[in-house]
């Protein structure tokens, strides 16, 4: 019930804005670094954005803005198509070979569709309250959701749910609502990020899942979204304190912060080449670049074409 109210609040907070015209692109003038690692913060928009997801092959990206699903080139920004809905979207997800999008929605069903020519496929409905997330398996042929205190796996093909982890809320696993999931580039592991704080690491291999390594933010609040690096050696979880902090996920060490003035972190979504790390928030939407990853290193800040 806390979550479905949350829900709703966002969609109306969503109405009060819809009528704004939409902010022109712009740079800010600051970067981040600590340790090894440089980044340069890339502002798409000062409009709440709840989720993102990059296409397979780095072409295009898409944003949910609140009741609406924007595709657009990675490179120009160029919106290519719009898909308007009636529910609010919380995540979005390509399949791995581009054939179709997934959105999660403040309701118990994910949504489908043909990327080639914007058909809706069947949707999965057996959730028990509002869908928290939605990712597809690197071999695209299950599909992983969260819902309320369960992480549910369904067959890509038939749309069928072949099972739902954990069995119960009191065995292993998150005490609190689970806001995302993400599956390792290898497909091995599951991470998921929960309400009480903690970013947990389940075992996918051999048809099992059983949590491997525990995270805590710290000070202790909720986790709002996950996201594997391409190369599987790096784990980015967001939070509602404003914070996006990358970890090791082999040894579960903290390895930097991220940090802007944006509201919560909705979602996360790395370029397949992981030069760039998109982030929604509840004012906006950037796109961090690696500058020790960047093509472009003969400019004086690195480009969006570094993330294509």
């Amino acid at each position: 019930m806390k979550n479905r109210i949350a829900c709703a609040l966002i969609g109306v907070v969503f109405l009060s804005i819809h009528g704004m015209e939409q902010d022109k692109l712009f740079r800010q003038n600051s970067t981040v670094e600590k340790k090894s690692k440089k980044y340069f913060a890339l502002i798409l928009s000062n409009k709440l954005s709840s989720c993102i997801s990059y296409s397979p092959n780095g072409s295009e990206f898409a944003i949910g803005t609140g009741y609406e699903i924007q595709s657009f080139n990675a490179t120009n920004f160029q919106l290519l198509k719009s898909i308007p809905d009636y529910i609010y979207k919380t995540s979005l997800a390509y399949h791995p070979h581009g054939t179709e999008l997934a959105s999660a929605n403040c309701d118990t069903h994910v949504q489908r569709w043909n990327t080639n020519d914007g058909l809706e496929k069947p949707a999965l409905k057996d959730h028990s309250t509002f869908v928290t997330c939605v990712t597809y398996h690197p071999n695209g042929k299950e599909i992983a959701t969260s819902s309320n205190y369960y992480i549910y796996i369904w067959d890509t093909l038939s749309g069928l749910l072949k099972r739902k982890l954990p069995p119960s809320k009191h065995s292993t696993g998150h005490w609190g609502y689970i806001n995302s999931i993400a599956y390792s580039p290898d497909g091995s592991e599951l991470a998921s990020g929960g309400d009480e704080g903690f970013t947990l690491i389940w075992n996918h291999e051999n048809e099992s899942v059983k949590r491997k390594m525990v995270f805590q933010h710290k000070p202790q609040v909720p986790v709002t979204c996950v996201a594997y690096h391409p190369n599987g050696n790096e784990l980015a979880s967001g939070s509602r304190n404003k914070t996006i902090r990358l970890w090791n996920p082999k040894d579960g060490t903290l390895e930097q912060e991220l940090q802007a003035d944006a509201g919560t972190v909705t979602c996360l979504a790395y370029s397949p080449n992981g030069k760039c790390l998109g982030s929604t928030y509840n004012n906006g939407c950037l796109i961090w670049i690696n500058f020790e990853d960047s093509t472009n290193q003969t400019a004086s800040t690195p480009t969006i074409e570094d993330c294509d």
